[in-house]
């Protein structure tokens, strides 16, 4: 198997022939001589191995790949043709994840595979992996603009294809922030921008959770994406921007946009309470100062920012909140619970220390069960 990685033809020979080595052997990944030379591209090998030795070549290793996908995984044109052309192997086999030649050579952007594996053998271009994912999603996925036009325009592949999860091309390529991507499917071929996922989760939103502002201004300036619109949390692309603290993008949908960031979702959240959920504190503070969030506004649950933001120990929004925004520290959610009890039930003894010598909060109120912070704190543990 070494030679043949190496692709010592003479040493690989010898082994087989007059050592009378088995080429059929597996490695600890079910791995084959001629898997190891197909990858690699050394041809002499893999024609000597499966003409003069019978070398099997639709034997698959532990993922299911056979020779001619981990040729095609990295673009060996040569060795692909001849386990196609010349020993007539199955371009439409799958892998252990349902993956084919087409799939894995689509993702690696090897054009000249995809072009020989579509037109030369007539791969199938619409069947899906285990993901519901087709060759043009991974190809979108990975941003290999290239082969997604060939398949769109050359083989008018379907852009509006769903996979397991809901998602097309377009989303797939916006959730990783491949503009060039997203700019074909929109512009050239018409794809409806506010499609939505099985979760209710459009384009903008995911382009927005990534960071990939570039995206997220093309979707809303040039193609008018639905700021608004929510997914089935109720979640906006502004809460889902901050929810991951990417600033650039919740400035523009807010100060560029107007977009408004009281709403709530379907819990009664708002942006400025995930974002203090999650600690980003420029966030926070952009929303307050810069935008007017309204910091004592409360979610279903009647939890405000300072709640959210106690319960997980994030001691900088805290002291914003408090210090900087004066919030009032004694305030109850629905439950009677306060900041300093969320706090002391979560251990967080920076944020326990801060809300009652610098902010005086109550230590001696009860929530609705008769508890103190004293006794939630010994409830949980937290000595």
């Amino acid at each position: 198997m070494v030679a043949a990685t190496v692709g010592h033809i003479e040493v690989v020979r010898c082994l087989v022939i007059d050592c009378g080595v088995d080429v059929n052997t597996k490695d600890n990944f079910g791995g084959t001589a001629l898997m190891m030379a197909a990858t690699k591209a050394h041809i002499d090998v893999v024609r000597f191995l499966v003409i003069d030795c019978g070398a099997d070549v639709n034997t698959k290793d532990d993922y299911g790949r056979t020779a001619l996908m981990v040729a095609a995984t990295v673009g060996h044109i040569e060795v692909v043709r001849f386990l196609v052309i010349d020993c007539g192997v199955d371009v439409n086999t799958k892998d252990n994840s349902g993956g084919t030649a087409l799939m894995v050579a689509a993702t690696g952007g090897h054009i000249d595979v995809v072009r020989f594996l579509v037109i030369d053998c007539g791969a199938d271009m619409n069947t899906k992996d285990d993901y519901g994912r087709t060759a043009l999603m991974v190809a979108a996925t990975v941003g290999h603009i290239e082969v997604v036009r060939f398949l769109v325009i050359d083989c008018g592949v379907d852009v509006n294809t769903k996979d397991n999860y809901g998602r097309t091309a377009l989303m797939v390529a916006a959730t990783v922030g491949h503009i060039e991507v997203v700019r074909f499917l929109v512009i050239d071929c018409g794809v409806d921008v506010n499609t939505k996922d099985n979760f209710g989760g459009t384009a903008l939103m995911v382009a927005a959770t990534g960071g990939h502002i570039d995206v997220v201004r093309f979707l809303v300036i040039d193609c008018g994406a639905d700021m608004n619109t929510k997914d089935d949390y109720g979640r906006t692309a502004l809460m889902v921007a901050a929810t991951v603290g990417h600033i650039e993008v919740v400035r523009f949908l807010v100060i560029d946009c107007g977009v408004d960031v009281n709403t709530k979702d379907n819990f009664g959240g708002r942006a400025l309470m995930v974002a203090a959920t999650v600690a980003h504190i420029d966030v926070v503070r952009f929303l307050v100062i810069d935008c007017g969030a309204d910091m004592n506004t409360k979610d279903d649950y009647g939890r405000t920012a300072l709640m959210v933001a106690a319960t997980v120990g994030h001691i900088d929004v805290v002291r914003f909140l408090v210090i900087d925004c004066g919030v009032d520290v004694n305030t109850k959610d629905n439950s009677g619970g306060t900041a300093l009890m969320v706090a002391a039930t979560g251990g967080h003894i920076d944020v326990v220390r801060f809300l009652v010598i610098d902010c005086g909060a109550d230590m001696n109120t009860k929530d609705d069960y008769g508890r103190t912070a004293l006794m939630v704190a010994a409830t949980v543990g937290h000595i």
